[in-house]
């Protein structure tokens, strides 16, 4: 199975393009670059892109090898004109999960992050990721990083995903404390009460958006430890087109208390001062619902 090839690429051959791929990447273009020739590459024949990727991840040079890392997820998706929703087919998803296994234990951490992101795009973070948790406390903050935004976990996730994101909602890092109680805590539906008193844990976090997620966390799982940050919210924090600041706001209009109204009433009279248009009606919108329950 092969898809339409894109422009300025499709007339190129799949060596000449891993080979402008590689010059790509070892020069630090516009990272655009590569992945538009990978795109071109994954949109060719499955079974040749394939044979070509597990070949690449063999490599002796890291690069050769984050390629080839890069171009195990393939797939298109399945030609049913009538269905509402098209399945996406991953036909050699199970023979990418050996090369996948074997590139988690990479020497070269580049190779380790781009294992990492395909292994969860083919949904093989319980199999695999699972086996690497020593990955969660890795001197390599990108392989942290990589590890806290690709990590899912559903309720039936087993227990080792969700340390490793616990473990990594405690990270130095900010960014990646922030990645991962988004995964844990926004994303994912998985709850228990060590998991709620993780997120309890930096409701004082000193980066604002990691107190916020936190928060709009445990809203959504009804524990009400919630409540405390989302009143005292600084408000000089706010910008509706910011994500902490969406959030907030989000979470303040599914709780629909009139309590948040003096907070609401001022924040929709900085926006109008600033002529910020998008927020006042954001703000207007959670207004009203913090009304309709007085």
């Amino acid at each position: 199975m092969s898809k339409q090839g894109t422009e300025p690429y499709q007339h190129v051959s799949n060596t000449a393009l891993v080979e402008q791929a590689i010059i790509a990447m070892q020069n630090e273009i516009d990272d655009e670059i590569s992945w538009d020739i990978i795109s071109e590459l994954r949109s060719r024949n499955i079974d040749e892109i394939f044979c070509l990727a597990s070949a690449l991840c063999a490599q002796p040079t890291a690069i050769e090898r984050v390629l080839g890392t890069r171009l195990l997820d393939l797939g298109y998706y399945e030609d049913q004109t009538d269905a509402e929703e098209k399945k996406y087919i991953r036909p050699k998803r199970q023979q990418s999960k050996p090369v996948l296994e074997k590139m988690l234990f990479d020497e070269s951490p580049e190779v380790i992050v781009a294992a990492i992101h395909i292994t969860s795009h083919l949904e093989f973070s319980g199999e695999l990721i699972s086996q690497r948790t020593d990955l969660a406390t890795h001197a390599n903050a990108d392989i942290r990083r990589a590890m806290a935004s690709s990590i899912y976990v559903d309720i039936e996730a087993p227990q080792k995903l969700i340390d490793m994101l616990i473990m990594l909602m405690e990270d130095r890092d900010a960014e990646i404390r922030d990645w991962a109680v988004f995964s844990l805590g926004i994303q994912s539906d998985a709850s228990s009460q060590h998991i709620n008193n993780a997120l309890a844990s930096l409701l004082k976090d000193k980066d604002n958006c990691v107190r916020i997620q936190s928060a709009a966390s445990l809203f959504k799982r009804g524990d009400v430890r919630f409540l405390k940050t989302l009143e005292e919210y600084q408000l000089d924090d706010f910008d509706a087109s910011e994500y902490s600041g969406t959030l907030w706001l989000d979470t303040v209009g599914q709780l629909a208390s009139p309590a948040f109204l003096p907070k609401l009433q001022y924040l929709k009279k900085q926006a109008l001062k600033q002529n910020h248009s998008d927020n006042v009606d954001a703000i207007e919108i959670v207004i009203r619902k913090c009304k309709s329950s007085q």
